[in-house]
């Protein structure tokens, strides 16, 4: 049986997080900037200050970055969705929690959302999704 003292995370796994939490948050700021298809793992890594390498220790490639971030967001969103919505009773306040929590998370991250409807409309190719 485990204690609490196994179940915790070791500092290295804490640091990996960080690092991952860093590496997604300027790769958002890299894709909001230049879009999906400019940006380049280079320029995220020095965006997040680190070796194009270790971010290859982290995600396979811009594809795997992006595929992250998506699915980051999304798990965020639903983070917030279960904390701010799920627990009214009100069928009215619910959707009014839900109408503002989407315009709060699309002005947080806009400049991602922009990029994904871009491509959606232009009929680009679009970028990879989980």
């Amino acid at each position: 049986m485990k204690t609490d003292e196994s179940k915790k995370r070791t500092r290295k796994e804490r640091e990996r997080d960080i690092h991952r939490g860093e590496i997604l948050e300027a790769a958002e700021k890299v894709f909001a900037q230049k879009g999906y298809h400019a940006a380049t793992i280079e320029e995220i890594a020095r965006t997040a200050d680190f070796g194009v390498g270790t971010l290859y220790n982290f995600f396979r490639d811009k594809n795997d970055l992006y595929n992250a971030l998506v699915m980051s967001l999304v798990g965020r969103f639903w983070e917030e969705m279960e904390k701010r919505i799920i627990p009214l009773k009100d069928p009215r306040k619910a959707l009014a929690a839900m109408a503002n929590l989407r315009f709060d998370f699309f002005n947080r991250h806009s400049g991602l959302a922009r990029i994904m409807i871009e491509s959606m409309l232009s009929g680009e190719p679009r970028p990879p999704c989980a």
